[in-house]
């Protein structure tokens, strides 16, 4: 994620990490989410740009970047994370498949 490579150890702990306050987590919890459905082999163009820019936002600095939901780059990540929770929750109907939907709820996946 961003330009940094997690093991599952570290993408479990960031999971069970607080997103409260935090828009880098905020979306970095919905990215996680995202890229798991796309490697459940849910077609992932309806919302690729959405994680390429999640990915560019998050950069290079490790997580969590304590950013402000408020600030501008704060609002940039909250609004990738909004789309990205729409992939997730399949309410974005092009990607629909037949495959389950990974849900990424309260930093639980179900």
């Amino acid at each position: 994620m961003g330009g940094n490579q997690y093991s599952d150890g570290q993408v479990q702990n960031l999971l069970s990490s607080s997103e409260q306050g935090d828009a880098s987590m905020y979306l970095v919890h919905r990215l996680i989410g995202a890229m798991l459905n796309m490697g459940n082999n849910l077609k992932g163009d309806p919302v690729q740009t959405y994680i390429d820019d999640a990915n560019n936002l998050l950069g290079n600095a490790q997580l969590p970047q304590q950013i402000d939901p408020n600030s501008t780059v704060g609002q940039q990540m909250m609004g990738d994370a909004a789309m990205l929770d729409s992939y997730n929750n399949n309410y974005i109907t092009t990607a629909a498949s037949h495959w389950p939907v990974i849900k990424l709820i309260a930093g639980v996946l179900w």
